[in-house]
């Protein structure tokens, strides 16, 4: 059995139970991460049970695109609105990349 090492923060708390006197003993992994995809086991002295956890990640997506309207020589602004993203976005015109000029 191997230490465990992940960035990711763990509880543990103990649900007692009325029914039938049962126990329910709980892991909660706050912030769950790919690294913490794997086979997850939970033994006592005779009993030992196995589940596996799959981590996906949440879809990329584009929540809102809009553009206003703008007359020639005047600011035209466009917005890109997006979620469950690693990185910020880019901004494109007919297909070739758009750098800012800061």
């Amino acid at each position: 059995e191997g230490e465990l090492r992940t960035s990711s923060e763990h509880e543990y708390f103990t649900k007692v139970n009325d029914i039938q006197g049962t126990t329910t003993h709980v892991l909660r992994v706050i912030g769950s991460q790919l690294e913490d995809e794997g086979i997850y086991t939970c033994a006592s002295s005779d009993f030992r049970d196995s589940v596996f956890v799959n981590i996906t990640h949440p879809q990329e997506e584009v929540t809102a695109f809009t553009a206003s309207y703008a007359r020639d020589g005047f600011p035209l602004t466009i917005n890109c609105t997006v979620r469950n993203v690693q990185f910020d976005p880019r901004f494109y015109l007919n297909g070739a990349q758009i750098h800012a000029d800061t």
